[in-house]
């Protein structure tokens, strides 16, 4: 591949997480976390980031490839965004549930108040640190604003001596509205194209 042909995949591939969709299925899957663990946490709430990988594809087939189709990279480019996906899903698993752990575990940590005292608010800056490496695998610098609700809503929760299911639905919320938001302006600047002419 030339450098021009290098230099155009790169701006596809920038273009192509602007539809809004990773951003609502991501968000979706911490408010789902974040309310069942308010209303009564499981162990199977940790497998709520599948949802992202359930509903985004969902979400192209029916709302972005019907308006600019499907978009193939080159080899070397699909090998790094599976790569990514997985780490990113293993990170978001392993996260909230080495979150959730702690949380509960907490209450033998008696011989230290400070870590009693953080535990509450690690769920969510774990969380945060999966959205900057989001940011940075996929250039997505939004991914930093939610970073930035999710650690600020941990360090929340730690002041407030809240529930951590706060500071998970917060940032959620906040993705899920950005995603939102750039879903709706792609739908309105991209008109679905008609496959057959009549």
């Amino acid at each position: 591949m030339d450098g021009n042909s290098k230099h155009l995949e790169a701006r596809v591939f920038r273009g192509n997480w602007m539809d809004g969709a990773l951003d609502v299925s991501a968000g979706a899957a911490l408010v789902v976390t974040g309310v069942f663990w308010l209303t009564g946490p499981t162990a199977g709430q940790t497998l709520a980031p599948v949802l992202a990988f359930v509903l985004y594809p969902i979400l192209r087939s029916k709302i972005t490839e019907p308006r600019i189709g499907h978009v193939r990279f080159a080899k070397e480019r699909r090998a790094k965004l599976r790569m990514a996906h997985w780490i990113m899903l293993s990170i978001g698993v392993a996260a909230l549930g080495i979150g959730i752990g702690f949380y509960f575990l907490r209450r033998d940590a008696a011989d230290s108040d400070l870590a009693r005292t953080l535990v509450p608010g690690l769920p969510a800056a774990l969380v945060g640190l999966m959205a900057i490496g989001g940011a940075i695998m996929l250039g997505l610098s939004r991914f930093l604003v939610y970073a930035a609700a999710l650690i600020i809503g941990g360090v929340v929760v730690i002041l407030m001596d809240a529930h951590p299911g706060w500071a998970l639905l917060a940032g959620g919320i906040v993705a899920t509205w950005t995603g939102l938001c750039l879903m709706l302006q792609f739908v309105r600047e991209y008109p679905v194209v008609n496959s057959v002419m009549e």
